[in-house]
């Protein structure tokens, strides 16, 4: 990769306690990245917490045992997240 990323996409599913360990990494990832776009995908539980979080410019939520259980499911996530172009 040349030059500073553009876009930025992190995975954060998980109990409670580690999506807040995660929240200094993300503020870490802005101050690094100013101009890049971050992209963090949560599930639904933990996705309150960082709704409101300020250095995050998009949340995706994955239901991996509701919405996007099935295969489907799997491949319009997958197609979601790539449209954002994350590097």
């Amino acid at each position: 990769m040349h030059g500073e990323p553009t876009s930025i996409l992190a995975f954060r599913n998980g109990s409670i306690g580690n999506t807040l360990a995660a929240v200094p990494a993300l503020r870490a990832l802005r101050r690094r990245y100013p101009q890049a776009n971050l992209a963090v995908v949560v599930d639904s539980v933990c996705y309150p917490l960082l709704e409101l979080c300020p250095w995050i410019d998009w949340l995706i939520v994955y239901d991996k045992h509701g919405a996007h259980r099935p295969l489907s499911a799997h491949w319009r996530l997958v197609r979601d997240i790539r449209s954002l172009h994350p590097s």
